[in-house]
């Protein structure tokens, strides 16, 4: 049984190490796209279209929610690692 708790104990410090580095890497290449979003709202490498600035506007609104969504599904995602462990550790 010991076994069995260790190995339990193991998955979950590998999962929580886990749920930063995965945030990273996902905030990281939406950054990349919220950044060249505002680079073409500003206009700063040529004029838009209304039809093309409704397009960047969508990709600026999308880029926040996802950033949003992130937050929240590692968020929950640690609390769930966070209560296993509580309960590893009381049983």
């Amino acid at each position: 049984m010991e076994n069995a708790e260790q190995r339990l104990a193991d998955i979950l410090e590998r999962v929580e190490e886990l749920a930063p580095k995965l945030g990273h890497d996902l905030r990281g290449a939406l950054n990349v796209v919220s950044g060249y979003a505002d680079l073409l709202a500003l206009e700063s490498v040529g004029s838009l279209n209304p039809r093309q600035k409704r397009f960047v506007e969508e990709i600026r609104t999308g880029t926040q929610r996802a950033q949003r969504d992130i937050d929240t599904c590692l968020e929950r995602f640690q609390a769930l690692v966070r209560a296993g462990a509580k309960n590893q550790v009381n049983e």
